[in-house]
């Protein structure tokens, strides 16, 4: 059973495990945060003795350090950047990105710029888009949109997002998102993106956990982690 299809049973899974709750009582307008990620991805360009094409597994590492501001109760400025290295140059080097979104009661909708590291250099859109309520589960899209786990996924994200507003409590957001880093065979497979409160649930210092897993290549695991920590006084 491939990647994509485990997606839905494992968000029911983790929807039973972990309690979600919204506290009513807002976090600060600033959020700043720094993390950090591995993993391993497919590169098809070798060939073996007998003339078959075969996939090597490359590593990379990330460092990511993400700010948030709400300017006001509606209006939300992000930036993220940071470092990535591998072993192809495919991305390596900096990136970052930075996004203007509207928050209305149902409907979010962002916009910026972003840019990667690698051989190609290039710059690209950044935007987001929000379906149902901020503090709730909402239905949640983007593309290159600033953050802790940036380096982990592709640009393009899509699925289930809940929390993600100032109100205290965890933060989830889960779905679909391509590998991190291009290469021969484009992969797709579930991400996780999940924030605890230290101590107690009112805290405004959280862990930050997120993952992505694309399949397999030559018995490896396609798949990326990383952690981080943020605060919002």
């Amino acid at each position: 059973m491939s990647a994509r299809l485990l997606n839905a049973p494992l968000l029911l899974l983790l929807w039973q495990v972990v309690p979600l709750e919204v506290q009513s009582t807002p976090l600060g307008r600033v959020r700043l945060g720094l993390g950090s990620g591995a993993g391993m991805f497919a590169f098809v360009s070798r060939m073996s003795c007998d003339g078959r094409p075969y996939t090597e597994v490359r590593e990379y590492h990330a460092f990511s350090a993400a700010a948030e501001v709400w300017a006001s109760d509606r209006v939300r400025v992000s930036g993220a950047g940071g470092r990535v290295t591998d072993e192809t140059n495919e991305r390596a080097g900096a990136f970052g990105a930075v996004q203007g979104a509207i928050e209305g009661k149902h409907v979010g909708a962002g916009l910026g710029v972003g840019s990667a590291g690698g051989r190609s250099g290039s710059w690209h859109p950044s935007a987001s888009l929000r379906l149902g309520p901020l503090d709730r589960l909402h239905f949640r899209a983007d593309y290159g949109t600033p953050g802790l786990a940036m380096p982990v996924t592709g640009l393009p994200r899509v699925g289930l997002g809940y929390n993600q507003g100032r109100l205290g409590g965890k933060k989830l957001f889960a779905g679909l998102a391509t590998t991190p880093i291009p290469e021969l065979k484009q992969r797709v497979g579930p991400f996780l993106e999940l924030s605890v409160p230290f101590g107690h649930s009112r805290s405004n210092a959280y862990l930050s956990l997120f993952g992505f897993l694309g399949g397999m290549a030559e018995s490896h695991v396609i798949g990326s982690v990383g952690a981080g920590l943020f605060i919002q006084p």
